[in-house]
């Protein structure tokens, strides 16, 4: 079986278990957008543990996140639409423009989180809450605008 095939049938079965409360495209994109809170989790750890700020480090493994959501979104999400060539790359940068206010609460949530929480640590909890806030914007905004498909 292809991984497409693979993708389809883990969706499907996700889809089953909400009674169909929650569309198949949504749960797909929820699925990519927990390998780029992986990559952007990943990310964000080793940058604080080379000592950098909270700021940064945040700001770097949102960007990469992103893209990574990017990639596997256009892979298996909207395949049927998939970009592809000079599409692709128009499309990561219309992607990440699109997604940018997303991007931006990200930042400015799990900032704010973590300024008035323990500064100690590396703030795992305000990552997470930025997160949060950033899926709804990127879902939203990147099915209408990127590949122009909402459900």
């Amino acid at each position: 079986m292809g991984n497409a095939v693979l993708w389809d049938q883990l969706v499907s079965l996700l889809a089953r278990i909400t009674g169909g409360r929650a569309p198949r495209r949504v749960i797909s994109f929820a699925l990519v957008g927990l390998s780029g809170t992986v990559v952007h989790a990943s990310l964000f750890l080793i940058l604080r543990a080379w000592g950098w700020s909270f700021l940064h480090s945040q700001s770097v493994a949102v960007a990469a996140g992103a893209s990574s959501n990017y990639w596997v979104n256009n892979r298996l999400t909207v395949r049927s639409r998939r970009l592809r060539g000079r599409a692709l790359f128009l499309g990561l940068i219309k992607f990440l423009l699109v997604c940018s206010p997303g991007l931006m609460a990200n930042i400015l949530v799990s900032t704010a989180t973590y300024a008035n929480t323990s500064r100690q640590g590396l703030g795992l909890g305000a990552l997470v809450a930025g997160i949060v806030v950033d899926f709804i914007w990127k879902y939203t905004a990147s099915s209408r605008f990127v590949w122009k498909t909402l459900d």
